[in-house]
């Protein structure tokens, strides 16, 4: 192992690189501006499996068409 880097983070700031900072007046404008209701939406959670059925029938659907094109256009396949 390396020894200038032994015992350093790898999550610890990196040098050269500005990190962001936000002032507290700024910390609470942006709680202010979350804390009113129409930014406090409740979402339908993710489902996985209805992505997945919506890809493959998605993918399904185009390759269908693009066989249905190559057969009335009437190349061999």
């Amino acid at each position: 192992m390396d020894r200038s880097i032994e015992g350093k983070s790898i999550a610890g700031k990196s040098q050269g690189v500005p990190q962001p900072h936000r002032f507290d007046n700024d910390e609470a404008r942006i709680r202010h501006y979350l804390a009113h209701p129409e930014h406090q939406q409740d979402r339908k959670p993710f489902r996985p499996f209805y992505f997945v059925l919506l890809t493959f029938s998605s993918v399904t659907g185009l390759l269908s068409l693009a066989w249905l094109v190559v057969k009335l256009s009437g190349v061999e396949v």
